[in-house]
């Protein structure tokens, strides 16, 4: 796994990463989230219908909300989101491991 520079290359809008990140008392952190590039990411099909419409970026052009531009980091459960900011670097998330049949274990 090799850490990818924001200075230099952002994920693709949606793609679930690791990424690192600069906390308000200045350590290091990891989390698991995503990046959203500016109306990329529909909010309908990433938030809860029910978040404040204030939160969101309405494009007049198209007559939809999107996800605002940044960096979100998902909780523990995968059900909220939280904005995030002093993202430095990122990392693609490894597959999943497949499943191995009988008469290949042990």
């Amino acid at each position: 796994m090799s850490w990818i520079s924001t200075k230099y290359k952002l994920p693709e809008s949606g793609q679930r990463v690791i990424f690192s990140w600069t906390n308000c008392q200045g350590n290091k952190r990891t989390s698991i989230g995503y990046y959203a590039a500016e109306h990329t990411l529909l909010a309908e099909d990433h938030w809860d219908a029910d978040v404040d419409l204030e939160l969101l970026d309405y494009s007049e052009k198209e007559d939809k909300y999107y996800v605002p531009e940044g960096w979100y980091e998902e909780g523990a459960e995968g059900e909220y989101c939280y904005s995030q900011s002093g993202i430095t670097h990122w990392t693609p998330l490894l597959k999943k491991p497949e499943e191995e049949n009988d008469e290949t274990q042990g």
